[in-house]
């Protein structure tokens, strides 16, 4: 081995132990800042491997994903008056080529609030993500008037009159303003997800979306 190949294999450590470390660093600062919202806002927060969540909200969707599922950066409290949960998602997806195993590691960000009533089945998505997991087999692709919000979302729901009633023009008004959003509603919660692990500055913003959509939602929808 000459002088360069050792100085080369000695940079490439470094640059390793550069990246372990930076990561290090950040997951720190994220636990300390979701602490802090914690304590400021008189919410439980816990940032260990938390499996009981699979068992709470394994009714969406999003989380019935490949094997090794928990929820880390567990938060839960009141917003606005209404119970609220928040999480960062883990599952891993493991891939057999016939010669070697290969595990992928997957995060997504979770952020729910609990509904006054229950209520059918919705999903909306911006991707096709739904055709892939088959718990959503036989529900309904729902169109709807608007043919930028048909373009830009794919909702299924059990009951096509909900999601009628529930989309809305005010309400497809402010998901085309905000392009991207995934959202499940089953029972009693509505979920927001996010891409990769929650960050502490998302979370107030999400909580408030999710706020927005209850008070957009027809007044009709709660009556007995």
């Amino acid at each position: 081995m000459t002088g360069i190949e050792i100085l080369l294999g000695i940079g490439v450590l470094a640059l390793i132990g550069l990246g372990i470390w930076y990561g290090w660093k950040k997951e720190q600062e994220r636990r300390r800042l979701f602490q802090e919202w914690a304590d400021a806002n008189n919410w439980s927060y816990a940032h260990g491997r938390n499996k009981e969540i699979y068992g709470r909200f394994g009714f969406l969707d999003r989380t019935n994903q490949g094997h090794s599922r928990y929820a880390i950066h567990v938060l839960e409290g009141e917003w606005q008056g209404r119970e609220a949960v928040a999480f960062t998602f883990h599952y891993a997806v493991t891939h057999h080529d016939g010669k070697r195993t290969r595990t992928s590691h997957h995060y997504f960000g979770v952020t729910l609030m609990r509904l006054e009533k229950s209520f059918p089945e919705l999903k909306v998505s911006p991707e096709s993500f739904f055709h892939k997991i088959g718990h959503a087999l036989g529900m309904q692709d729902i169109d709807f008037e608007s043919i930028d919000f048909s373009k830009s979302y794919e909702v299924k729901c059990s009951e096509k009159k909900f999601a009628y009633d529930f989309f809305h023009t005010r309400m497809m008004e402010d998901f085309l303003a905000h392009k991207g959003t995934a959202m499940e509603l089953e029972g009693e919660w509505i979920a927001l997800f996010d891409k990769g692990k929650l960050e502490p500055h998302e979370l107030e913003p999400c909580l408030d979306r999710l706020i927005r959509i209850r008070e957009q939602m027809p007044r009709y929808l709660f009556k007995n």
